[in-house]
């Protein structure tokens, strides 16, 4: 919990650009900082380390706060509070959709009929 409480103390310091606070690209720095510690303590010797000989190479079981599954679906709460993760929650309205239909249609006639795909977006 501890974990939780500085990632939101450091999401509310004023940023450079914003005046509202940080990125989540600089909070989250905060997880960084204390998974470090954490390796660097005492706690840290009751991890488990299991490895292999595959491709995949070791896999370790950890008793870090920063690292549990709790911290994981709060991390993924303040992605989505700070604007780091975007889904769109409207659909187009129907004079957007003509004016991004009618747009794409210019551009298909002005390539001759032969457009890449990879060139229609709607950004």
């Amino acid at each position: 919990m501890l974990e939780a409480v500085l990632l939101l103390l450091r999401s509310l310091e004023k940023g450079k650009k914003k005046a509202i606070g940080v990125q989540y690209g600089t909070a989250r720095k905060v997880r960084a900082t204390l998974t470090v510690l954490w390796e660097a303590s005492p706690e840290s010797l009751a991890d488990i380390v299991l490895s292999t000989g595959s491709r995949r190479g070791r896999y370790v079981g950890t008793r870090n706060p920063a690292e549990s599954r709790w911290y994981e679906h709060f991390n993924k709460g303040v992605r989505a509070r700070m604007g780091d993760i975007v889904s769109q929650d409207r659909a187009y309205t129907i004079e957007v959709l003509h004016a991004l239909i009618k747009s794409y249609e210019k551009d298909w006639e002005r390539s001759g009929y032969d457009i890449a795909l990879n060139t229609i977006c709607s950004c």
